[in-house]
């Protein structure tokens, strides 16, 4: 069920090897990047030492050079004190300029994790409330192309 609200997000996924929970961002103008704002779900406790979020060159359609890592890295006590949680929280970067023309990827980045059916966390999705919701139908069936939850802070270049 929790994959309804969010994608599981297994070790692979989440550790750099595997970036297919990447998510493709590009923004209207050329900009300062200086913080994402995103949302998970924290499972039945999962167990990482720290959870940061990268940002990736486009290559051809995924996600090829890291460009950045943010410089917030949260600790679990960070983000829940309760079994199962959910949490919006925030990641700055040093801000890197990001150019409107080009694509970019992120991918939450967690040191230490085992995610498991039973522990894990989720990276939320924007349905049904998209921030940016373009060519994006709102009919349950097609919750798994909608978007994670994702607010960009930032200034104009």
């Amino acid at each position: 069920m929790w994959n309804v609200y969010g994608n599981v997000l297994l070790s692979s996924e989440i550790d750099g090897t595997d970036k297919s929970q990447a998510m493709k961002i590009r923004t209207n103008s050329d900009i300062v990047l200086r913080a994402l704002r995103t949302w998970f779900v924290f499972y039945n406790t999962p167990v990482f030492t720290t959870l940061s979020m990268r940002l990736y060159m486009d290559q051809g359609g995924t996600p090829g050079k890291l460009l950045s890592t943010s410089t917030t890295a949260h600790v679990p006590s960070d983000l829940f004190t309760d079994v199962y949680a959910l949490k919006g929280t925030y990641f700055e970067f040093g801000d890197v300029s990001l150019k409107g023309t080009n694509y970019y990827w992120l991918l939450p980045y967690a040191v230490g994790y085992t995610g498991t059916d039973a522990s894990h966390i989720a990276w939320v999705k924007g349905w049904p409330d998209n921030e940016y919701r373009t060519g994006l139908a709102l009919d349950y069936e097609e919750i798994q192309v909608s978007p994670y939850r994702l607010a960009v802070i930032g200034a104009p270049l």
